[in-house]
């Protein structure tokens, strides 16, 4: 290691300042400016840092959240057959008994024979079916763990047949008292 004396160091390095000792010349980066640097930096990181946690953090939510988004979506389909599923049922009881028409408050049919006060979350009701002028109408509502369906279908019936002419699904059930769990 070469030792330099302080004069020659000073005329290179104006400005800072120098600690001599018995032994190598040291320079204490001690100038006007340099100790603001570094806080810029620091605080410069910190909120990059800040910032991209708000991004991650709101990216994973919104993925974590777009899954039961996709999860109610499939129960409202599953909710959508089953209303049809109804339909079909009230259309075999029509074939079978001619005059068939649901009790007030609507018929129960359930997948896991629950209806009225079970738990599953799973079942349909045949709230409503109306003959006029040789077309039969029916309307069924379902529920499937918390989704709602509403389902007006039309059929042409003949002597021991029935077929679906129209089938949509309402977004508000109007028609006679029948309550879904």
């Amino acid at each position: 290691m070469k030792y330099r004396a302080l004069s020659q160091v000073s005329q290179k390095y104006k400005g800072r300042s120098f600690i001599k000792y018995k032994g190598p010349t040291f320079i204490i980066g001690v100038r006007q400016g340099v100790a603001s640097r570094g806080f810029v930096a620091l605080v410069s990181v910190i909120v990059i840092a800040s910032m991209l946690t708000v991004l991650m953090v709101s990216v994973g939510a919104a993925a974590f959240f777009a899954r039961f988004n996709t999860l109610d979506g499939e129960h409202k389909q599953q909710g959508r057959y089953l209303a049809q599923g109804c339909v079909h049922v009230a259309l075999l009881k029509i074939v079978q008994q001619g005059t068939y028409q649901p009790m007030v408050g609507g018929e129960c049919v359930s997948i896991d024979d629950t209806c009225d006060g079970g738990n599953s979350g799973r079942e349909c009701k045949i709230c409503e079916v109306t003959f006029n002028d040789g077309v039969l109408r029916i309307q069924t509502r379902a529920s499937l763990y918390g989704t709602y369906t509403n389902i007006l279908a039309s059929a042409s019936t003949s002597t021991g047949s029935a077929i679906i002419t129209e089938l949509s699904e309402q977004p508000v059930y109007i028609g006679p008292s029948c309550p879904l769990p």
